[in-house]
């Protein structure tokens, strides 16, 4: 299934969880994506390079000082893979849900 939606999940960053909402949407130029979350005040910060390929989902979330890599897969409903950044070099593990 296609990840054009919201999702809904929770990453780790230094220690501690954070609630996160990821949406994806099917342009005429390909996927496009962006993350928002409360704990960190940010809404809408685009993501780049997102590719969707047979259940297969990366993407870029470009910061001021890292940028941060998620690799993974889409099943139904259910995202889950993990985000690795210059700091966290063997990878975090992410899993969400569709709402």
């Amino acid at each position: 299934m296609a990840p054009a939606g919201t999702w809904i999940g929770q990453w780790e960053r230094d220690g501690s969880i954070l609630e996160v909402e990821v949406t994806f949407a099917l342009t005429a130029a390909g996927y496009e994506g962006a993350f928002s979350s409360a704990q960190l005040r940010v809404v809408g910060i685009p993501f780049r390079r997102v590719r969707y390929e047979e259940s297969t989902l990366s993407w870029e979330l470009v910061g001021d000082a890292t940028t941060t890599v998620f690799e993974g897969t889409v099943l139904g409903d259910a995202l889950a893979g993990r985000k690795r950044a210059e700091r966290e070099p063997g990878g975090v593990p992410i899993d969400g849900g569709r709402v």
